[in-house]
């Protein structure tokens, strides 16, 4: 069963048996769908939920990537440990599906825009993190290849594999672990809290 169809029902009874006020949902980037965060907002919810980067339009990844940070934390050695700079999104909600395969699709049709901030951080701590884990994720693409059990899934190492036109030769799929280290070190959080302070978030 796909997470993003099961989120705002469990929310919604929540709700329904706990009557409380002023919730707000924290979540992974795995639950961060448009569908989602519109429905968030619909029941009254704020959210504070991971956004993926990578996938973002052109003028979006621009802001995301220039060196124009809002603020810095400086570490106990003296050195920054962390910058962060917020970012005003006004997202387009698509509609999604799942798919018999039971994979979440995104279509074309436009059903809202929402207005949401962004919070996006840069460390050098976690880009040492993340290329770590990327170094380890292309050595096992390596070794998968060489033993010749590449497979033609994209989860995981095997998705920084990729194939000819005859869906054989497997080979390192350079452009996108390229990308993967243009995003190593950041990582933003997507929420429609407004009186909240981007440390708070």
């Amino acid at each position: 069963t796909s997470e993003f169809g099961t989120m705002l029902p469990i929310v919604k009874d929540f709700l329904k048996a706990n009557k409380v006020k002023n919730v707000v949902v924290v979540a992974d980037r795995g639950l961060n769908s448009g569908e989602n965060l519109l429905g968030l907002q619909e029941c009254g919810c704020n959210f504070v939920i991971a956004q993926k980067l990578s996938n973002c339009d052109s003028a979006t990844k621009d802001k995301v990537l220039d060196e124009n940070w809002d603020s810095t934390v400086t570490g106990d050695d003296g050195e920054i440990a962390l910058k962060y700079k917020r970012l005003e999104i006004r997202k387009d909600v698509f509609e999604t599906k799942v798919n018999a395969a039971g994979k979440t699709v995104k279509t074309s049709k436009v059903i809202d825009t929402l207005n949401v901030k962004w919070v996006v951080t840069y460390s050098a701590k976690r880009r040492a993190k993340d290329e770590a884990d990327l170094d380890r994720a292309v050595e096992k693409a390596k070794r998968a290849i060489e033993t010749g059990v590449a497979g033609k899934q994209s989860k995981g190492f095997r998705s920084l594999i990729k194939f000819g036109k005859s869906k054989t030769d497997p080979q390192l799929d350079l452009k996108k672990i390229e990308d993967k280290k243009r995003w190593a070190g950041y990582y933003a959080i997507c929420t429609n809290l407004s009186d909240w302070s981007d440390k708070q978030i």
